[in-house]
């Protein structure tokens, strides 16, 4: 009798487990991974901008369009790297995303999105080799901008 109990217990654990793990509500949005190109898209204002702790890189956006700016300051041959996130008002993480700027040194690209309207954006800067980021690199302040 003990035996059955304990079966039926660690049967509907990893039921619940399985459950949990495969619900579509609890699933964390994949990164989008994009590098970013040229040309200068005209009459941007890129007012919310986070630069990596170790100033190496800066990334910005502007509301207007959905545009990104991602700047590398560093001649180390990594990539200047920007993280977003959309995410509503309770800090829902809706869609997220990586965008490289892998033309080097000094070099200014810029990545167009497409972002559904009154949602907010969240933005730090980075450094990493396409497709991977180093975290510990990233701004400790995230940007915080409408969509």
């Amino acid at each position: 009798m003990e035996r059955s109990n304990r079966l039926v217990t660690v049967c509907g654990a990893a039921a619940a487990a399985f459950l949990l793990a495969t619900t579509p509500a609890t699933a964390d949005p994949q990164y989008e991974v994009d590098t970013a190109g040229i040309p200068f898209p005209s009459g941007r204002h890129f007012a919310y901008c986070a630069s990596a702790d170790n100033s190496a890189a800066l990334g910005c956006y502007d509301p207007k369009g959905e545009w990104f700016q991602v700047v590398d300051y560093e001649p180390d041959g990594k990539d200047a790297v920007v993280k977003w996130e959309l995410y509503r008002g309770n800090r829902e993480v809706i869609r997220k995303g990586k965008i490289f700027n892998r033309a080097g040194f000094t070099k200014y690209r810029y990545k167009n999105k497409s972002f559904k309207e009154g949602l907010r954006v969240r933005l730090t800067t980075c450094v990493g080799d396409y497709p991977w980021v180093n975290g510990l690199t990233c701004s400790s302040i995230w940007a915080k901008a409408p969509s």
